[in-house]
């Protein structure tokens, strides 16, 4: 399951990051359960423009949530403490029977400076 799960979430990525001409990073928890999965993201986008800069804030997100396909809840970030506690909490659920925690353009996060999760484990 994880590895469909991952293919469905690269081409969701790739269509977004091409539709709106950014960059797109993100890390992710997938968690499933039985036959059902689904997929926390902690996401940003990037994109330089001559007068201004683009991010996920200039993108419609009910056009990208419908391109998902599949149930989806799109929230603005309030604190890096509830960010972490929501990840965390996601990560560590007993009810998961498989679990993939990773992330997306580690470049990109390395150039806006967000450190890499891994280092956190």
């Amino acid at each position: 399951m994880i590895e469909r799960a991952n293919r469905m979430r690269l081409e969701w990525t790739r269509k977004l990051c091409v539709g709106e001409g950014m960059q797109i990073g993100y890390y992710y928890v997938f968690g499933a359960a039985a036959t059902f999965g689904h997929f926390h993201l902690l996401m940003l986008g990037w994109r330089e423009c001559e007068h201004y800069t683009k991010t996920l804030y200039d993108v419609d997100p009910e056009v990208w949530k419908s391109q998902w396909g599949y149930s989806a809840k799109i929230s603005e970030p309030y604190s890096i403490e509830k960010l972490s506690a929501y990840m965390a909490k996601h990560i560590r659920r007993k009810n998961y029977d498989e679990i993939d925690v990773g992330f997306y353009n580690s470049k990109l996060l390395k150039k806006l400076k967000i450190p890499d999760y891994m280092s956190y484990l």
